[in-house]
């Protein structure tokens, strides 16, 4: 059936012991069954497949945490990456996207080139049918500065991750006439 895979021909009822052969087709004689006459009984052995689901990561191309989490389920632990292995067959479980402050989530792809869509839901329902890899797409939010400065100008001069710091220089000379201290 579909998720199991044959794990050979035994001779146990509860399939125990070493199996008589490992392949789906089992040529035997009647005498290999002992006395003359006895009945010779085989069972078949089936295993459930178990996979792996793996989250990764990424922020504007690169993976990486910078932009947001991942985990499988609400109590996982979050992180840049998350695994689970030996899932049986047809297990559903979330994979969970959480983006960090000035990030957006951008989806879960299937291929690092973040091109093969997955789901667009932060909070995606994965069914297990092989060994599976999701990446979350994390994007840094863009703002636009408008700087008003009669004449002034505006100059970017140091960047630090996704701060920025701006210097603003104004046209117009003030003149502080009066300072008062406080005493």
């Amino acid at each position: 059936n579909t998720g199991y895979t044959f794990a050979g021909w035994y001779v146990a009822s509860d399939c125990s012991g070493t199996a008589k052969s490992t392949s789906a087709t089992y040529t035997f004689t009647m005498h290999d069954a002992g006395t003359s006459g006895t009945v010779y009984n085989l069972y078949a052995k089936f295993t459930r497949n178990a996979y792996s689901l793996s989250l990764n990561a990424y922020t504007n191309g690169s993976a990486s945490a910078t932009g947001g989490t991942v985990k499988i389920g609400t109590s996982g632990t979050a992180g840049a990456t998350a695994s689970q292995t030996n899932i049986n067959h047809g297990t559903v479980l979330t994979a969970v996207a959480t983006a960090n402050t000035g990030y957006t989530f951008g989806g879960w792809f299937t291929n690092t080139g973040l091109t093969t869509s997955f789901s667009s839901s932060a909070s995606a329902s994965v069914t297990l049918t092989a060994n599976t890899t999701l990446y979350a797409k994390f994007t840094a939010n863009t703002y636009t500065v408008t700087f008003a400065g009669n004449s002034g100008t505006l100059t970017y001069t140091d960047a630090l991750g996704s701060d920025y710091k701006f210097t603003a220089t104004y046209a117009v000379t003030y003149t502080i006439s009066d300072y008062v201290s406080a005493v």
